[in-house]
């Protein structure tokens, strides 16, 4: 029961009052009712004679409605408020605190000053904040319209070799896999390469759907990861597979056995598109780095390092700082190095 107003009982009172009745009424004997209250004798023998003196009144807290002796000053109370809506009305009551010690010598404790701004009604608590409303994104209605894609580095083959990443790419309409691909690392070239791969075997979706750097909240291809570190790990082992050349061979057998057989329907037809022999691949995957001119630029692509000579730029005798910049290009594909100026 929550603290009591002023001549109300609690319920500890209430069950108080009865066992002192009872010692009045000789029904029970002191020492009896101190050990059924849990206190000393002697206290029992006080409660007995306020409860003699003032009935039932007398066995409440005396210090109930009265102001608390290690409460702050009003004084250092109202200081406090005032220099918070002057100055840190948008502040959180931590680094209010730390700006009230910092700046005007003012040491009180971080809960004590989110009370009196929760009091004041400067700072509303989480419990009483309005629930945030997340809309929901729902599934693309046509198969090969959305692509999520992402890594997921994890034991795979357990302590047969070492952990590595696992790139997925999962269908947003049927959740069915796609594609698997093991590398060493999540880097882009491995996103390139795979790309690659996928859209030679699929075609183009409408749409890849990444992370970029950020963490995917639950939805079908977080559940594809926890459900593939649970069931391609064990297959993984059936298999005595402990490399990712093999696993990436087995992929495929594991994706056919994994989707639901006859495929999972979407709600209209696939639309992925066929891949044209105008593309051109090298085009919008590049790795793309900047530098001054000097005799000689020696490079290191993801593949290889290259060495690549100024073509019709005549070195400059020392360091120019004005000298215009030159863009490297790595190509996705392994050995294609060119520069730009």
């Amino acid at each position: 029961m929550t603290t009591a107003q002023p001549g109300m009982f609690t319920l500890k009172e209430i069950n108080r009052t009865k066992i002192l009745q009872d010692v009045i009424d000789r029904n029970l004997r002191p020492g009896q009712a101190a050990e059924m209250l849990g206190i000393t004798p002697r206290h029992c023998s006080r409660l007995i004679s306020r409860y003699r003196q003032s009935g039932p009144l007398g066995v409440t807290n005396r210090s109930r409605g009265r102001p608390g002796n290690r409460r702050l000053p009003e004084t250092l109370t109202e200081r406090v408020l005032h220099i918070i809506r002057e100055n840190y009305v948008d502040f959180g009551p931590t680094l209010a605190r730390e700006k009230l010690e910092e700046t005007h010598g003012l040491i009180l404790g971080k809960e004590t000053v989110r009370r009196l701004m929760i009091k004041a009604g400067i700072w509303v608590p989480r419990s009483k904040r309005a629930p945030r409303i997340q809309q929901p994104r729902y599934r693309w209605a046509c198969t090969g319209e959305l692509v999520q894609i992402d890594g997921c580095n994890h034991h795979w083959f357990e302590s047969r070799a070492k952990p590595c990443t696992l790139l997925v790419y999962v269908d947003d309409a049927t959740s069915c896999l796609m594609q698997l691909r093991f590398v060493k690392s999540e880097s882009t070239f491995t996103y390139f390469v795979d790309t690659r791969s996928y859209l030679e075997k699929h075609g183009k979706p409408m749409a890849l759907y990444s992370d970029k750097a950020s963490v995917f909240r639950i939805n079908n291809k977080k559940w594809a990861h926890l459900t593939l570190q649970d069931r391609l790990v064990k297959e993984l082992r059936l298999q005595g597979i402990s490399s990712m050349e093999a696993a990436n061979v087995f992929a495929e057998e594991f994706m056919n056995d994994y989707n639901p057989t006859p495929p999972m329907t979407s709600f209209l037809k696939s639309t992925r598109g066929p891949l044209l022999t105008t593309n051109v691949w090298g085009g919008p995957q590049k790795w793309r780095s900047w530098s001054r001119p000097s005799g000689i630029i020696t490079g290191r692509s993801p593949f290889h390092p290259a060495t690549v000579l100024h073509a019709g730029v005549k070195p400059p005798r020392r360091r120019n700082p004005s000298a215009p910049l030159i863009r490297t290009i790595c190509s996705m594909c392994p050995g294609e190095t060119s520069v730009t100026l």
